[in-house]
């Protein structure tokens, strides 16, 4: 493996365990991310290339955030899209401010669910990287939406089963 650390995700929990072509996919995705976008990883790009469904790709980065695995953290940008404006990234949801002043229109807008994208950042380097030169055409990453990461974090025991399987894919 790329990422030892993943090796945990091996481990029987219970009468389950991560589904290891599902693991080999993730480690070896991870490892062939560039430097350039090892802070802006996404769900949705790993469905992309590992062929899985992306709200169980959503649970799975989900899982690699907790203090079990802890190779990726989660990051809430603020985009205020009316105005195309970044107005920052927090690790802490609760640390998002309410309202956004806008100096230009003397305004103050209300941030919403909306505003926000999640983005993961890889928190290890691998052991070593894959020598290809792989392009999985997913172009510029996108972020998943805060609404989507709520829903997998209410119901992260749950979606869990679907990744703690013992059958293979």
């Amino acid at each position: 493996m790329y990422f030892p650390s993943l090796q945990i995700m091996k481990v029987s929990d219970g009468d389950n365990k991560i589904n290891e072509k599902l693991l080999e996919q993730l480690d070896f995705w991870l490892a062939s991310r560039r430097v350039a976008v090892r802070n802006y990883l996404s769900p949705y790009s790993f469905s992309q290339f590992s062929d899985v469904d992306s709200t169980l790709c959503i649970d799975l980065f989900y899982y690699c955030t907790s203090d079990k695995v802890n190779i990726l953290k989660a990051r809430y940008d603020v985009f205020i899209r009316s105005l195309g404006l970044k107005i920052g990234s927090y690790y802490d949801y609760n640390d998002i401010p309410e309202f956004f002043v806008d100096s230009d229109n003397n305004e103050e807008l209300e941030i919403s669910d909306n505003d926000i994208l999640i983005y993961f950042e890889l928190l290890e380097e691998p052991e070593e990287v894959p020598n290809i030169n792989l392009d999985d055409g997913a172009g510029k990453p996108r972020g998943v939406g805060i609404v989507e990461f709520r829903d997998a974090e209410k119901k992260y025991s749950f979606a869990m089963s679907d990744i703690l399987r013992k059958n293979n894919l």
